[in-house]
């Protein structure tokens, strides 16, 4: 590749994906012939990993473009280019943790803002994929930094993107992560919902670890105060907490012989998670329901 190439600097300063695709539509041919020679990461850069990865990705998106116009021959030519720009995107995510973990939290956003952007640019699985882990890093880095509000706002765009997709392993972690962070943020705001939240929690806890000692009536008595503050503390609280509390009482009916307040609760557990959107307490509930009929 020669020294000096304009037309591949004008490829690689193009600041959008629309300038980008405006260089490659006015030198087609130009561009078409000069790709295979791209495909060597140039003699300058070649000791910068950050800038072979920045090169492989733009590289990537000058094919991308070729291919919609009817050439996808520089796409298969980049076989292994979506591998290198997986690898790249992940190594980017691995920076931003470090620069976090060194309190350095300003970095890290501007390291996920810039990796938002490029996937801004593209499309497919592998950034569908991703972008709800850059949306949850980003609400993550900021609880870190004590900005509890914008940590509430990206947590709660990785939950929709993965309920969106029905990522249900991606919806448990977002939406654990989102409780935790309005136990924090909700009695700064609001103290006396905050404390609605707080004891709804508590009661829950104390719930669990009486079942788990075999005290179900204890447990019981404890669900019963979680569900009513829970019923009258509004849609948020309702969602988060009702169908876990039917479920962990229903449980409890059933080690105390009730059959039918078992399946009764059980029941009202799968209302309550189909009517939150929560497919992991759906799927819970049913099984859990299937079991009840086969021991009736």
């Amino acid at each position: 590749m020669p020294e000096h190439d304009p037309l591949l600097e004008r490829l690689l300063a193009a600041g959008s994906m629309a300038e980008l695709e405006g260089v490659v539509a006015a030198d087609l041919e130009a561009v078409l012939t000069a790709f295979p020679g791209w495909t060597t990461v140039p003699e300058p850069i070649r000791g910068d990993h950050q800038a072979i990865e920045r090169y492989a990705r733009r590289l990537l998106l000058v094919a991308q473009v070729l291919g919609t116009r009817g050439y996808p021959g520089p796409l298969r030519a980049l076989e292994g280019g979506g591998d290198d720009l997986a690898h790249g995107w992940s190594q980017m995510l691995r920076r931003s943790q470090t620069l976090a973990d060194a309190g350095r939290y300003t970095d890290s956003v501007e390291v996920l803002a810039s990796l938002l952007s490029e996937l801004d640019q593209m499309s497919g699985p592998a950034v569908d994929d991703l972008r709800p882990k850059v949306f949850g890093r980003l609400g993550s880095v900021w609880f870190q930094a004590g900005d509890l509000e914008q940590a509430l706002v990206w947590t709660e765009r990785a939950l929709e993107a993965c309920l969106a997709m029905r990522d249900t392993q991606g919806i448990a972690a977002y939406h654990d992560n989102l409780q935790v962070m309005q136990a924090v943020h909700l009695p700064a705001v609001d103290p006396e919902a905050g404390a609605r939240l707080l004891e709804c929690r508590r009661l829950i806890v104390a719930a669990q670890s009486a079942s788990d000692h075999f005290e179900y009536d204890e447990s019981n008595q404890a669900l019963g105060k979680a569900l009513a503050i829970a019923l009258a503390g509004g849609e948020r609280l309702r969602a988060d907490f009702v169908g876990k509390v039917y479920g962990l009482r229903g449980l409890n009916h059933y080690y105390l012989g009730d059959a039918a307040a078992a399946r009764a609760d059980t029941e009202r557990a799968l209302a309550e998670c189909r009517a939150a959107d929560d497919p992991n307490g759906v799927r819970t509930y049913t099984a859990n329901l299937k079991f009840l009929s086969r021991t009736q």
